[in-house]
């Protein structure tokens, strides 16, 4: 039979059953795909050694690998079913063999995995077999393994012979692709890329635990747990996909359990990204694409459980054209939180095309499309790197806010510690200032007022005695008795009950401010400017002002007048109230100027009246000022902010 040549340029490739590596240097090359046209004999096999007999006289059909046979015909014209059974050939025409010892180096095969059990020869010899292939169902044994087989040419054409069959899965046929390549070179391959998975099973295991340990210090944040629950799937999914890690460990794990285990993954892994995402962007993830992902995972879990593979892998293909339009609205989600700046989106979205492409392009590879390797891991690595790095950045901004918190903690501490040691000087001024009231009032009641009914005591006696011989003389001690009496209850009592409380508040806020500005007319020229606003304001418009307004302002004023008579030596005192608004909040403004002596601003001002006036403006959430030069008279400046909707009718 004529052998047909592969083309110079490029990679070989089988043509008519034929792949011509005469051309081919193993130890510059490397190792080289066995892709192409194999001989294909459906539903029948045909033992390897047959084809070296020359009585063998069949037209074989030529199928392409990888792939599947489920378009093949077989030997008698009719379309292959997924069930069945084939013989495969390919005869390799191998570079010439080394000039000093005459032969060939050792050679070594590949096989990821075949659809769903195989045998294979070489030159008529069994170099591999996974599973048991046989004609019918019932003597048919599946098998998972990867399996390297080598083998020594004879002669510069290599026979591969490979019996397949398929009574367990979807579809027949050698499904991966098969490698040549020197011994040594295919072991090294090998090891390399069982260390490769190894790597990134652990990094995808030790992140996991990563974002489970984030999760537990942190239940509020759900999407480190779905992450984390992500990577634990794509891991168990790793070991029994691409180069099967499992067969390392368990090497006789069941076929069925096998596919059962990769396809419960396949369900659960995209399910849980979206849970992870939805977490992240509420706002963005459509609720309803939650609920019927959801329905279709959870329908796949039970199918997978209950059924056989055969069945099971029937859901696959569709599976995969849904999981593909969801990643492609994964892709849109990640756009649009770009577009809506949200916090590290443009990390996030990196790792996810990363993941979407390597999927999509292994959902290819599954298809027969695009030959490339397992690059699902690869994406889901660079994702991991993303969220890993969204997760540092995160972290950071907590540690950031963490101590923004502390010094702002650090600073209403302060503020703290500084009302507290105002509100312990304000206790000592209170207490001060009854003491000197209760001074006040015991010197009054002691000295003058004792004195003055001591004296009406005496008028009394002296009219009593008197009452005998002059009533004339009696009725002007009584009389004297009476003006005593009436001095003790208009300036005494009086005058105390004022000290004690201002009955004036009571009133309104101006009454009682012109019953206190009365007493100092005697000795000052007084001008009392009131603003319309405050008057009417006072006089019952929108309720009045609170009495612990108008109580606070009565005793800042009084403490200000005591100071101006105590120490400005002024002659006139200029006193004005008006109502300002700033900041939406309208204010109390109180000025009361003097003409006095004035004071230094730049020596600190101490004393029991401006101390009483501080701690009563801070009580009433007020601030104050006190302005002046020497020579040029003081200023009291203060403003009450009055709270809306806690007005209340006098």
């Amino acid at each position: 039979m004529l052998l047909l040549a592969t083309p110079s340029h490029g990679k070989p490739r089988a043509i008519g059953g034929v792949l011509d590596l005469t051309g081919w240097d193993f130890t510059r090359n490397g190792i080289v795909s066995l892709d192409g046209e194999w001989e294909f004999y459906g539903n029948v096999f045909i033992p390897a050694g047959a084809f070296a007999q020359t009585d063998v006289a069949r037209e074989p059909r030529l199928i392409q690998v990888p792939g599947g046979w489920s378009k093949a015909i077989d030997y008698t014209g009719r379309a292959m079913r997924p069930d069945g059974f084939a013989t495969y050939r390919l005869r390799l025409l191998l570079p010439p063999a080394d000039p000093v010892s005459g032969s060939w180096p050792e050679l070594a095969v590949f096989i990821p995995y075949v659809n769903t059990a195989y045998e294979l020869w070489i030159d008529g010899r069994p170099v591999a077999r996974n599973g048991v292939p046989a004609p019918t169902r019932d003597r048919a044994e599946p098998e998972l393994r990867p399996l390297l087989a080598r083998f020594q040419p004879l002669g510069p054409v290599v026979d591969v012979v490979m019996h397949v069959s398929n009574f367990h899965f979807r579809d027949g046929g050698i499904a991966r692709q098969l490698e040549l390549g020197l011994s040594e070179d295919m072991f090294l391959e090998q090891r390399r890329r069982e260390i490769s998975s190894a790597i990134l099973f652990g990094a995808n295991l030790i992140t996991a635990l990563f974002f489970a340990g984030t999760y537990l210090l942190r239940r509020e944040k759900r999407a480190d747990g779905y992450f984390s629950l992500f990577l634990i799937v794509m891991a168990i999914r790793m070991l029994f996909t691409g180069d099967l890690l499992v067969h390392r460990v368990i090497p006789d794990i069941p076929w069925e359990t096998a596919l059962k285990i990769e396809y419960l993954m396949g369900y659960l892994a995209p399910l849980l990204l979206l849970f992870h995402l939805r977490d992240l962007f509420p706002n963005e993830v459509n609720p309803w694409i939650v609920r019927i992902w959801t329905g279709l995972a959870t329908g796949g879990v039970v199918v997978v459980l209950l059924f056989p593979g055969r069945i099971s892998s029937q859901l696959i293909p569709p599976y995969l054209v849904a999981t593909a339009s969801l990643l492609l609205w994964g892709v849109y989600v990640g756009i649009l939180v770009v577009l809506r700046r949200r916090p590290d989106s443009l990390l996030f979205l990196a790792g996810l095309l990363a993941a979407i492409v390597s999927t999509l392009v292994t959902m290819l590879r599954y298809a027969g499309v695009v030959p490339v390797a397992e690059l699902i891991p690869v994406g889901i690595i660079i994702l991991v790197i993303s969220q890993s790095l969204i997760l540092a950045l995160r972290s950071a901004r907590s540690y950031r806010q963490t101590i923004t918190l502390a010094e702002e903690n650090a600073r209403m501490l302060d503020i703290t510690q500084w009302q507290l040691k105002k509100l312990k000087e304000y206790r000592r001024l209170t207490t001060l200032r009854e003491e000197n009231l209760r001074r006040r009032i015991a010197e009054t009641l002691h000295g003058r007022t004792q004195g003055r009914l001591f004296a009406v005591i005496q008028h009394i006696s002296q009219a009593e005695r008197a009452m005998e011989h002059d009533t004339t003389e009696a009725r002007a001690h009584l009389s004297h008795a009476r003006s005593l009496l009436d001095q003790v209850r208009e300036e005494d009592i009086r005058q105390t009950s004022r000290q004690l409380h201002p009955a004036a508040v009571g009133a309104g806020l101006l009454a009682a401010l012109e019953s206190l500005l009365d007493r100092f007319e005697e000795s000052y020229g007084i001008h009392f400017h009131v603003d319309p606003a405050v008057e009417a304001l006072d006089q019952g418009d929108r309720g009045g002002f609170r009495y612990v307004v108008r109580l606070g302002t009565y005793r800042i004023v009084e403490e200000g007048l005591n100071n101006i008579h105590h120490h400005a030596h002024a002659k006139n005192i200029h006193f004005s109230l008006t109502l300002k608004q700033r900041d939406n909040q309208e204010f109390l403004e109180l000025t009361l100027s003097d003409d006095g002596i004035g004071f230094d601003p730049a020596q600190p001002i101490t004393g029991l009246g401006l101390q009483t006036i501080d701690a009563r403006v801070g009580d009433l959430g007020g601030q104050w000022r006190l302005t002046g030069s020497p020579g040029s008279g003081t200023t009291l400046h203060v403003s009450i902010p009055l709270v809306p909707g806690e007005l209340e009718r006098t």
